[in-house]
């Protein structure tokens, strides 16, 4: 008896074929191609090329090219604890903003390298105080650092990262910023000096597998820091590996990386701005159908590709979420933090169709008329 086939059969015949989870991006042929590629020698010379060829293509998503791209084997969490370690230790003091769980989770990140950690909370799902926050950094001098998350996932929620740059610049403070649902999802104007690294990861709206950390870092705002780092934090092993084709970066397996060559490089060919336009579009139509059914997106829900909606307040959404079962569909609603505040999210990262949103909504609608 085959096991493997028989596990593989088994297990997704069971799964939803239409699913719209911000962690399941729906990626191209090509990149499905490119997970049967053969792998290449990590430390040969035609993995260093596609090394560089991927992280200038990743600069034109990040709409600039003054940054060094570094990539390497691990999750968005890993390239965020990445740019924590080392551009938290050696700083005054840094402040995280936050506004949901990721920044919550960057917080708690931030704390295991600086237990004097300061935090701006403007409240679960809420907009920045931008006022606020100027009053605030005026008050403690000593901090020089400043991080945040350029879209807040769990909400569904672009942040003001311009005005939260320029504000930093001002105040002579730097800043990094977790961009792993940004990237390719909704324009966001990087170009401020007072930014020092950027983080993003395969998966999400760059549409390829998870498995490949993103770092876009300003060296000349890197500090030096003690040789107290764990190894596979330290950013100077991975700007070394970088500039030479023997490099590590942490073992990177050119499938990966292929994969994400080949994900970015239809985004490119399609054109950054139809991709956006199309995300625009797909979510004008999903909350005017929602509405039509009295299902409520979270009022500061705004990203285009995310969006978060208040559960139904007089059905059980176990029922809901088999009734969507039954009918190949899935929402992204098991997250604790999406089940303690009763929402759940839609998600269209990659090429969905207006005939997709509609049949969610309608096997929504079927449910909520026949109960």
């Amino acid at each position: 008896m085959n096991m493997k086939s028989n596990w593989l059969k088994l297990n997704s015949n069971s799964e939803p074929k239409l699913i719209f989870s911000p962690s399941v991006p729906r990626i191209s042929a090509s990149t499905h191609e490119a997970l049967m590629h053969a792998q290449i020698f990590h430390r040969s010379e035609t993995f260093h090329q596609l090394i560089d060829e991927t992280s200038e293509m990743l600069l034109s998503i990040l709409g600039c090219g003054n940054y060094t791209t570094i990539l390497a084997a691990g999750s968005g969490t890993l390239a965020n604890d990445i740019m924590l370690a080392n551009f938290s230790v050696g700083t005054r003091c840094p402040l995280v903003l936050v506004n949901g769980e990721f920044g919550q989770r960057l917080l708690h990140q931030c704390s295991r390298y600086r237990s004097d950690t300061l935090v701006f909370d403007a409240g679960w799902g809420k907009r920045f105080d931008l006022v606020l926050l100027e009053t605030y950094l005026k008050k403690k001098h000593e901090i020089d650092t400043i991080f945040f998350v350029a879209v807040e996932t769990s909400v569904g929620m672009v942040n003001p990262v311009k005005k939260i740059c320029e504000l930093a610049r001002r105040l002579g403070k730097q800043v990094g910023i977790d961009a792993i649902s940004a990237l390719g999802a909704v324009p966001i104007d990087y170009t401020s000096e007072a930014i020092s690294c950027i983080t993003g990861s395969s998966g999400k709206a760059l549409l390829s597998i998870p498995g490949v950390l993103i770092l876009f870092i300003r060296p000349k705002n890197f500090n030096t820091i003690s040789g107290s780092i764990p190894h596979v934090l330290d950013l100077r092993s991975l700007l070394a590996a970088r500039k030479s084709p023997g490099g590590v970066r942490n073992t990177l397996t050119s499938v990966l990386v292929y994969a994400l060559h080949n994900a970015v490089a239809d985004i490119l060919n399609e054109g950054l701005s139809k991709c956006y336009r199309r995300g625009s579009l797909l979510k004008t139509h999903l909350l005017e159908q929602m509405k039509a059914i009295s299902i409520n997106p979270l009022a500061n829900s705004d990203c285009p590709m995310v969006t978060s909606f208040e559960r139904p307040n007089s059905i059980e959404w176990e029922k809901i979420r088999d009734y969507l079962k039954q009918r190949n569909l899935a929402v992204y609603d098991n997250s604790s933090y999406l089940e303690k505040r009763n929402i759940f999210q839609v998600a269209t990262f990659g090429d969905y169709s207006l005939n997709e949103i509609f049949y969610l909504t309608n096997t929504l609608k079927d449910f909520l008329q026949s109960t």
